[in-house]
Parts: C-alpha cells; sequence; structure tokens
C-alpha cells in the first residue's frame, strides 16, 4: 500500500510540475491582457485610456487539465493497465474463450500501449502551443475514446460469457479514461488562430 501510495505521488508531482514549468515557459503564446488601464490627458479630444503593461493571459483550464491527467493516465497506462492485460491474457489462455479474446485482448493491450506515447507526445505539444497538436488531440481524444469503450464491451462480453462481474475490475478506469477523452476533446477545438503568438 506505502508503494502505491508513493508512485501516485510522484506521478501527480511529476505531472503537476510538468505542466508548471511549461505553463510558465509557454503561457504567453496565448496572447496578452492589459495589467491596468488609466485616464491621461484632458477633453474629449486629448484624453485616452493607458495601459500599465500587460500580463500573459495563460493556457486555457482545459489545455492545462487534459495534460496533466493525460501525463498520469499514460503513465498509469504503460505501467499496470496495458500490463494486467497481458497478464490476463495468460489467466485466460486455459479457459473456452481463448480463441477469441486472447487476440482481442492483446490488441486492446497494444493500442493501450500507443495510445499512452500518443498522450504523453500530444500534451507535451498542447502545452507548447504547436498548433499541429490541436489537430491531432481531437483524433487522439477519439481514439482513446473507441480504447475504452473496447475494453469495457471486451470484459462485459467476458463476465457474461463465464458469468463473472468482470466488468466491475474495469468500471472505473474506463469512466475516468472516457472522461479524459472529452477534455482532451475540448481542448483541441481550441483553434490555433486564437492563439496568436502560436508558432
Amino acid at each position: 500500500m506505502a508503494l502505491i501510495t508513493v508512485t501516485a505521488a510522484a506521478l501527480l508531482l511529476a505531472s503537476g510540475g510538468t505542466v508548471a514549468f511549461f505553463a510558465h515557459r509557454h503561457g504567453w503564446r496565448w496572447g496578452a491582457r492589459p495589467l491596468r488601464s488609466t485616464p491621461r490627458g484632458e477633453g474629449g479630444y486629448r484624453s485616452a485610456p493607458v495601459t500599465a503593461g500587460h500580463v500573459p493571459k495563460g493556457f486555457p483550464p482545459s489545455v492545462l487539465l487534459s495534460s496533466g491527467v493525460g501525463f498520469v493516465w499514460a503513465a498509469l497506462t504503460l505501467l499496470v493497465f496495458a500490463p494486467a492485460g497481458v497478464l490476463f491474457c495468460l489467466l485466460l489462455s486455459d479457459g473456452d474463450l481463448a480463441a477469441l479474446s486472447i487476440p482481442t485482448l492483446l490488441a486492446i493491450c497494444a493500442s493501450g500501449f500507443g495510445l499512452a506515447v500518443a498522450l504523453v507526445v500530444n500534451g507535451v505539444g498542447l502545452l507548447r502551443c504547436r498548433p499541429a497538436a490541436h489537430r491531432w488531440a481531437v483524433r487522439i481524444a477519439g481514439w482513446s475514446l473507441g480504447h475504452h469503450l473496447a475494453v469495457a464491451a471486451f470484459f462485459t462480453a467476458v463476465g457474461v460469457a463465464a458469468r463473472e462481474e468482470a466488468v466491475t475490475m474495469v468500471a472505473v478506469p474506463c469512466a475516468v479514461g472516457i472522461g479524459h477523452a472529452l477534455s482532451l476533446l475540448v481542448a483541441g477545438h481550441r483553434s490555433p488562430a486564437e492563439v496568436p503568438n502560436a508558432r
């Protein structure tokens, strides 16, 4: 239990630190807003507001959330969920469902490994405000939705066939994965045209 707690804390700290670093370094790419405006001059033609400076607008919350959660979710997928799927294949090898279930589950595991890498690469791209990252975020969100729905469908089918509640093992992870995919979809739909300093 202590190892799980330490690992979870390390993942959260690493993800939060990465997001904070990029947010500080690249927040200016989202443009700036006036810090303060004070009237100067007198008369209808001479008076005008004068700004005292500008501050970065910073990242939209959707981008910070999808990237930060994506880093943690990618690590959990690489270290826990996908390896657990491979292990589950070994448990199914002696059952009646092996012929169909093992290739299906191996394909889902391969999708999980690839999705984890894509989440990290795209998360960094979003935090660096690369226009291509926004386009890819929408595609990866669709990939993630399909992947987690496939996981839920597979374990539901196995649970029905084996008369076990196998789907309960993946209900929470799939719900979290689908929720993150939706947040990534929102972040991806932020048009690069809204980011005047993106390059």
